[in-house]
């Protein structure tokens, strides 16, 4: 039975290279107010979760409608999440590429939107 290591990120500037070396992501803000960015992780093909209030992201609704991040209502709901998501000895390669895969589908938008405008062909 593999030995779970949890690092706590509590500082702006280093979540980038934290998510780069990790294998899970719990996003942090959606328990008390509203949840932080969600894509850095995502590209990076993490299994995702975040707390209850996600409404305000766009993203958040977005990956959790396609039933690749969780919505977590607390400790117990996040315990049993990582405990689940690390149980699988693929459970990293499993979920990786399927999340890459939908990020990479939805990037773009900028060129879409200068399409749309007729300034792009």
């Amino acid at each position: 039975n593999p030995t779970i290591q949890i690092k706590i990120v509590d500082q702006l500037g280093v979540l980038f290279e934290a998510y780069s070396l990790s294998q899970l992501a719990f996003v942090g803000g959606a328990s008390h107010y509203q949840v932080h960015n969600v894509l850095e992780p995502a590209a990076f093909g993490l299994p995702l979760a975040f707390g209850p209030f996600n409404k305000s992201s766009k993203e958040a609704s977005l990956l959790l409608k396609e039933g690749l991040a969780k919505e977590i209502k607390n400790a117990d709901e996040l315990c049993t999440w990582i405990l689940s998501e690390t149980q699988s000895s693929d459970f990293y390669l499993s979920k990786t590429q399927v999340i890459k895969d939908y990020i990479m589908k939805k990037s773009g938008a900028t060129k879409n939107i200068l399409k749309h405008m007729g300034l792009e062909s």
